[in-house]
């Protein structure tokens, strides 16, 4: 082929030559040739490597000029011919800018209102490009309305049969893509009065040859609440041909293109809720025969799951009997393909599940299809569908009864054979099965049933465990356990081997989680036990500090607790505590507390119980007591220890402080801090 640009620096190309002498031709067939030519040119494969840098030569010498000429001075095919070669040069990044600055924009825009379908399309692929990561482009359409006209054309055209109308349509959709990416007036615009999701729903809906057109519609209105971070040309490239210009559109990457982006405005949420998007999107996994696109289907379904409201939605569609279909006939498939659909389907169930409308809709009673299929997923041999069926029985067992009725249609043998054949590389896997038990456990009526079938013995195998996000769930497990329960307490306060590992993960600083825990566990043996046994054991193994270290936490309810699980300490067993309790600094620690104005009130009342018990424990009893010279001397039952750690207390300005609570405005503060104050004025003074 001839070459139309220069071949040396400073010499006119032969197409600009053409474009000036297509100015005074008046022959429109002669026109039209040279056109044609210089578009072989530019469309040719065999010029690929070398055409951007040859437009931008030619651009230097004017050709935009002579194009703007040649376009404002003559109409039909050889207006037609002109923006398509303008679409051409748009690809080139450099000359988009100068396209809009030339006046390209408003020439073009209202073109596509034309009746002529080729012309209507050749405007759209120049307006697109020119808008490609191009705000100048995209704000310039803006300012001529060029949005309404877009819509406007969408509209117009969505059950048109004419000739080139698909094209049309297809190049329209890419237009819009281009035009909104990033761009939040834009996208905006587009969904005043819903006009887009109307088109898009429409152009689901409709029996058009090629699906494409309904994703590219689609991925606009999910792209209208994206984080658009990626970039939408090198997915395109990555992902397949994206070819805006009219090439050949590949379905699979529009919708893979359309399920990229994260919804995250509020706005299009509601929009989104109100329309009939969500059912269209999974009547694409019904249409979708030879499942070439279920797994960018079900990504774009996930991603919009991401929302309570659209999960409520799905769970009133098909979308579950689908998803059912979907893992049944992909299972026994050892195909890496075949693994990811089944992955992709029973995450999206078991996300579906995580919303509590959504969940109740597709548990029905224990009696709906999706709850019979999780239950077998525990018996698959597939590894995701066990885990997969773990997280969903865990979301199930978010209230009594649903926990009840799981128990009673056998889930807990399943759920305990799962764990026993499950290894320490599983974490994921022991992560989901701990978090069902203990939800399981809940409920009174569920606890001793749990018990009896095994439950503690099969998760205190896992105490051996070094991974502590197991150990984390291991513990919840336990708790719920021990709630209410006397004797599994007992049996576990008795155990010096956990107590141990217990009192070392309360000093696990690697992770919070664990040590919150086996804090909280400390306590809950000591208050489910109240066993002078167990709480002997619980100080020989050193678990005070750990008690009074949590009554500073942050969180009231493990303040309470350990402030409870330390007042029984002191009224039962102070002697052995004492030396403990003084060097964890149990005085500093009331004191910070009972002179802490941010403190509410319910811990006010704890604190000072426990001060109170702590001073009537380390306090000797009047029996006990010989007088010595108007004074008192100990006949000797208490420990040193007590008495200094009661001195210690009292030393820190406690009678100050109790004095000052006593004018508290709550009442029972105020009555707390009497029986306090009440306690250290009938204390004997003692020599």
């Amino acid at each position: 082929m001839e070459n139309l640009f220069p071949t040396a620096e400073g010499q006119p190309s032969k197409v600009q030559k053409m474009l000036e002498k297509l100015q005074i031709l008046d022959n429109e067939v002669e026109q039209n040739q040279s056109l044609d030519r210089i578009l072989n040119y530019l469309t040719s494969a065999d010029n690929e490597e070398t055409v951007e840098e040859a437009i931008e030569t030619a651009a230097e010498g004017g050709m935009l000029d002579d194009l703007y000429s040649i376009l404002t001075n003559t109409k039909g095919e050889t207006q037609s011919k002109v923006i398509q070669i303008l679409a051409e040069l748009a690809k080139v990044e450099a000359l988009r800018v100068p396209c809009v600055n030339l006046g390209f924009v408003p020439i073009l825009l209202p073109i596509l209102e034309s009746e002529d379908i080729a012309i209507a399309t050749q405007a759209c692929r120049t307006l697109g490009n020119i808008c490609f990561e191009n705000d100048e482009g995209r704000n310039a359409v803006d300012s001529f309305d060029g949005m309404a006209k877009l819509l406007s054309l969408l509209k117009s055209k969505i059950k048109s049969e004419e000739e080139g109308a698909d094209r049309l349509r297809t190049i329209a959709c890419g237009f819009l893509l281009n035009l909104t990416n990033t761009h939040e007036s834009l996208h905006e615009q587009s969904f005043r009065g819903r006009s887009i999701l109307h088109v898009g729903t429409i152009y689901i809906l409709s029996p058009t040859s090629d699906r494409s057109l309904s994703c590219m519609v689609l991925y606009h209105s999910q792209q209208f609440c994206a984080d658009s971070g990626n970039d939408l040309h090198q997915r395109a490239l990555d992902s397949g041909r994206f070819d805006i210009v009219g090439g050949p559109t590949s379905v699979a990457l529009l919708i893979q293109i359309f399920i990229q982006l994260r919804l995250v405005l509020k706005v299009s949420r509601d929009r989104l809720v109100k329309s009939t998007l969500c059912n269209t999107i999974v009547n694409l996994l019904q249409s979708d025969n030879d499942g070439a696109h279920t797994d960018t289907i079900l990504d774009m379904l996930i991603n919009m799951s991401e929302w309570d409201e659209i999960k409520d939605l799905l769970a009133e569609t098909n979308l579950s009997n689908h998803l059912i279909r979907i893992i049944q006939s992909k299972t026994g498939k050892l195909d890496t393909e075949s693994q990811q659909t089944i992955k992709m389907a029973s995450d999206l169930l078991v996300l579906l599940l995580t919303g509590d409308k959504s969940m109740e809709a597709l548990f029905k009673n224990s009696e709906g299809p999706v709850f019979y299929e999780i239950v077998k997923w525990l018996d698959s041999e597939v590894d995701h569908l066990r885990l997969s069926g773990a997280l969903a029985v865990g979301n199930f067992a978010r209230n009594d009864d649903h926990c009840r009725k799981l128990v009673e249609e056998g889930v807990l043998d399943k759920l305990l054979s799962v764990l026993k054949n499950s290894d320490e590389e599983q974490i994921t896997l022991r992560h989901a099965i701990l978090s069902a038990l203990r939800n399981l456990a809940i409920p009174v009526s569920n606890k001793q049933l749990l018990v009896q079938c095994g439950v503690l013995e099969a998760v205190m195998i896992l105490t051996s465990s070094n991974v502590m996000a197991v150990i984390f769930k291991l513990l919840g497990v336990l708790r719920m356990l021990v709630d209410g329960q006397e004797s599994v307490a007992l049996q576990l306060g008795n155990n010096r081997d956990f107590l141990n590992k217990l009192v070392k993960w309360c000093e696990c600083d690697e992770h919070a989680g664990v040590q919150g825990e086996a804090s909280r566990m400390l306590a809950w043996l000591i208050k489910n036990g109240r066993s002078t046994e167990l709480m002997r054991n619980i100080v020989r193994e050193d678990g005070v500090l750990p008690l009074v270290t949590m009554v500073a936490s942050e969180h009231i309810v493990m303040q309470n607790e350990a402030l409870m699980a330390l007042t029984l300490i002191a009224s039962t067993i102070l002697a052995d505590a004492a030396l403990q309790l003084k060097e964890a600094e149990l005085a500093e620690t009331i004191i910070n507390l009972l002179g802490n104005p941010d403190v509410i009130p319910e811990i006010l009342c704890n604190t000072l119980t426990l001060t109170k018990t702590v001073c009537e424990a380390a306090t000797p009893p009047f029996s006990q007591l010989i007088p010595c010279g108007g004074l008192f001397m100990c006949s000797g039952s208490l420990s040193d220890m007590q008495k200094n750690l009661k001195d210690e207390i009292m030393n820190s300005g406690l009678t100050n402080i109790v004095k000052s609570l006593k004018e508290h405005k709550d009442e029972k503060v105020r009555e707390s801090a009497s029986k306090v104050l009440t306690v250290i004025e009938e204390m004997p003074l003692e020599r």
